[in-house]
């Protein structure tokens, strides 16, 4: 599986909390807690149950960081510590693993893009890919 927004990830927790009854705006989310760090069980439960989740940016689906076994096995530091300055992202990110990550036993994947002629997704990205 291969994330390319943690937001809309956590979305999903947030969308479960609509009050379907609700008669004002601001009987919606009454009450809720909408913050990144009370919407991350969705993924948690993803990162239980799917063996490996890559994570990848949206606008260029260069992978920056990858999950086996809720453990970092591989991560691009940079992008990674990029990512984490969204609060969503950071929420998501710190909820799935440790932190850090063990180098040694970590891989290297010598091509992290993602080929958007063979990536099956939600959305216009793959297209977008294509025009880029």
């Amino acid at each position: 599986m291969t994330v390319l927004s943690i937001k809309s990830m956590l979305d999903i927790d947030r969308f479960r909390k609509i009050n379907i009854h609700a008669q004002q705006p601001g009987e919606v989310y009454a009450g809720d807690n909408l913050a990144p760090t009370c919407n991350v069980e969705f993924l948690k439960r993803c990162a239980r149950l799917i063996p490996i989740i890559n994570f990848a940016d949206c606008a260029t689906g260069q992978v920056y960081a990858r999950l086996e076994h809720e453990t970092w096995v591989w991560r691009d530091e940079q992008r990674f510590a990029e990512a984490l300055t969204d609060p969503d992202a950071k929420a998501g990110l710190e909820a799935v693993a440790a932190s850090e990550y063990d180098l040694t036993a970590g891989i290297r994947l010598a091509t992290a893009d993602l080929d958007a002629a063979k990536v099956h997704t939600l959305g216009a990205w793959g297209e977008a890919a294509k025009l880029g």
